[in-house]
């Protein structure tokens, strides 16, 4: 992608992955859009139901492949010498790393780009 995209463009590429599933696309297309803008301008209120939805897809696509994964290794326990116990246990530590990291980086955004603009609005 091209970073000469205008806002509304990127809030535009965000919808198009979030109705193709492309979830982790929806969050780079979101973090685009916080780039373009400064702590003073924040996110308009259309632009935050992007990034609430942003938010929802890709934790709850996360989530549920972590609960189906969880299911598949207690189902792995009838056999203790199951590979797919172990291989599910491995993917499951990899999913529940990624919803960390992606926690993280909603916590990083929402500190550095949505507070400071919420709070400099209340100001003026």
């Amino acid at each position: 992608m091209t970073s000469s995209l205008t806002r509304h463009e990127w809030i535009t590429l965000t919808g198009i992955a979030e109705w193709s599933g492309c979830f982790d696309d929806m969050l780079g297309f979101m973090e685009e859009i916080s780039a373009l803008g400064s702590a003073d301008v924040g996110l308009s209120q259309g632009e935050r139901d992007v990034f609430i939805k942003t938010c929802k897809s890709v934790t709850g696509n996360l989530r549920g492949s972590r609960r189906t994964l969880c299911a598949l290794a207690i189902w792995g326990t009838n056999n203790p010498a199951s590979a797919t116990r172990n291989l599910s246990r491995l993917y499951t530590a990899n999913i529940t790393c990624r919803l960390d990291r992606f926690c993280r980086l909603v916590l990083e955004h929402v500190t550095q780009c949505l507070l400071p603009s919420s709070t400099n609005r209340m100001r003026k």
